[in-house]
């Protein structure tokens, strides 16, 4: 009864967002993106295609390969959201879910360094995170928003991992760190580095290179469990612009260091950071314990996350592999916000700091949902009396992201002025007959009817999974023209063409060997715990029959020792 009240409890606050999202609509930067991805992977689930690959309404329905390469876990929730419940409540839904599912993982994660009693303490503080709501309602950074739900277990299990010699916490580590990746990239190179210098911190001081050894090694495990989609998004990225685009230069959002554009915005991460790093600093001057590693752990964590927020960090950012790519640097506000309820609770605080630090905490929160229903982006609004008409809207297309665009091509910022299919060249008009016979987002098919060869274009980007076949199954060689749209080589005759998009090559079978292997591995040794411990309660109940045996022997002599014996 008590698990069942606390997810209630969790349920419960997890509706602040969807409350506001009720009387101010949705809005956020990466909302239409979120919400026609969850659309498009609902309708290739509903036509039976599991991995679709192409988004067909991106690019004015141009199209992109933004399944490809985008971390598949929030698609993945999102399109089943929207399975079963209405459109409209489908985001709200979504940050409902990822609310409750960080409450839990902290609720579990803090079992280890809080006491009993403060553990829904700890859940409520993360689940009411100022940057966790900032991103749930400003941002609508959905991706990050779920990812920030599997931060509790990632801090867990890592400082287990570099406390100790033991090596299974390091598998674990893996398995948190893998659930990053396969959500949000940006967060997961966030918390690699913020986790190594911490691991680093921790091996100077205890002379030894095993916290080191132990994170590269669950780094190394994530990978490897993430492999089905890092591998071939890694390799692939050479087809896309994603490795010339950012969407904002990175040092614009460092505390304090740029005032030209989102003041607002700006204000609010700047304040959280400077909030959240005083409070952290001044419970570590009110231990118990000065030797308390456990909080040293989380306090080092804090600071190292802040850091990477400072402009003294700039050339960091611009050296270290791929540190870059996070693009905004209050995206360590996660690190932050994980780090905070176990400093502030943990078993050995004085306690006297909560209540300033619960004053603190709220106020934010007041100024975040302050922030989103006063500072709204008008672009991205889109209330719920609205989103019926939003959502035929959307039918039509939408501009896209930029780094998915393929190479060659150019991002479509309104509908483009082409008919779904013609010819291409200047030849004679009426030499070659074409006709669309269908236009699903993956499956089209068209007619062509020419005495000589002719190219067909059709208005879709061209991208290497695309393959077409003519009605006797023969491939047809694919091309592009100068915008990038996909050319078909069709030869004299009347021909039926099938042109289809496929996510399938060698690499990614040995993907997905690679990460069933994995997931295997983590099944067996899950199966080993549980058996050890099934083992080990019998072994104790074993121990305590016998000693229960032994004392009703020994009470038993003793009560006929003690007897009085009859004489007769």
């Amino acid at each position: 009864m008590k698990k069942i009240r606390v997810v209630l409890i969790f349920a419960a606050i997890a509706l602040v967002p969807s409350l506001m999202f009720v009387l101010f609509g949705y809005t956020g930067h990466d909302f239409r993106a979120h919400q026609t991805s969850w659309m498009e992977l609902r309708q290739a689930w509903l036509e039976g295609l599991f991995n679709p690959g192409w988004d067909g309404l991106a690019n004015f329905k141009l199209g992109q390969p933004s399944f490809c390469f985008y971390p598949p876990l929030s698609q993945w929730l999102g399109a089943m959201l929207a399975l079963v419940l209405p459109t409209v409540l489908v985001p709200a839904a979504f940050t409902w879910v990822a609310l409750i599912v960080s409450g839990l993982t902290m609720f579990a994660a803090s079992e280890v360094f809080v006491a009993e009693e403060d553990r829904l303490k700890a859940a409520v503080l993360y689940m009411l995170n100022p940057y966790l709501l900032l991103i749930a309602t400003i941002r609508f950074a959905a991706s990050e928003l779920l990812a920030q739900a599997w931060i509790p277990l990632v801090v867990l299990f890592f400082y287990r991992a570099v406390s100790g010699k033991s090596r299974r916490p390091v598998l674990w580590l893996g398995g948190a760190l893998g659930l990053c990746w396969l959500t949000n990239i940006p967060l997961a190179i966030a918390s690699a580095y913020a986790l190594l210098a911490v691991a680093a911190i921790v091996a100077i001081k205890r002379r030894s290179l095993i916290p080191l050894l132990h994170f590269a090694a669950a780094e190394c495990i994530s990978i490897l469990l993430a492999a089905f989609y890092m591998v071939p998004a890694y390799m692939e990225q050479k087809w896309i612009s994603a490795s010339g685009v950012l969407r904002s230069d990175f040092r614009e959002f460092f505390i304090f260091a740029s005032f030209s554009h989102q003041m607002r915005f700006k204000l609010i991460c700047w304040l959280i950071a400077c909030a959240e790093i005083a409070l952290i600093l001044f419970a570590s001057m009110r231990w118990r314990q000065a030797g308390d590693r456990v909080r040293q752990t989380f306090v080092e964590l804090g600071i190292v996350a802040f850091l990477f927020q400072i402009p003294l960090t700039i050339p960091l950012w611009e050296h270290l592999f791929k540190l870059w790519y996070v693009d905004f640097p209050f995206r360590f506000l996660a690190l932050m916000g994980a780090a905070l309820p176990m400093v502030l609770l943990a078993k050995t605080s004085r306690r006297k700091i909560l209540l300033p630090a619960y004053v603190t905490m709220g106020l934010l929160v007041i100024l975040v949902l302050l922030g989103y229903s006063v500072g709204r982006p008008s672009a991205s609004v889109t209330a719920f009396p609205g989103f019926r008409e939003y959502s035929a809207s959307i039918h039509d297309g939408y501009p896209g992201l930029p780094e998915y665009v393929p190479v060659g091509a150019t991002q479509q910022i309104a509908p483009p002025a082409l008919a779904p299919i013609a010819i291409a060249g200047d030849g004679p008009a009426g030499e070659c007959a074409t006709a669309l016979l269908s236009a699903a987002a993956w499956d089209k098919s068209f007619s062509v009817d020419s005495e000589q060869p002719c190219n067909v274009r059709l208005a879709i980007f061209d991208y290497p999974y695309w393959h077409a076949v003519d009605e006797r199954g023969d491939s047809l060689v694919i091309s592009r023209n100068a915008e990038g749209l996909l050319l078909v080589a069709v030869p004299p005759g009347r021909h039926i063409v099938h042109l289809r998009f496929r996510v399938s090559s060698p690499l990614r079978t040995a993907s997905w060997v690679i990460t069933s292997c994995m997931v295997l591995l983590f099944a067996l040794t899950f199966l080993a715990e549980i058996c050890t411990r099934i083992r080990r309660r019998k072994d104790l109940a074993g121990t305590g029959n016998e000693e229960s045996a032994n004392t009703l022997r020994a009470s038993q002599a003793a009560s006929s020792r003690d007897k009085p014996v009859s004489v007769s």
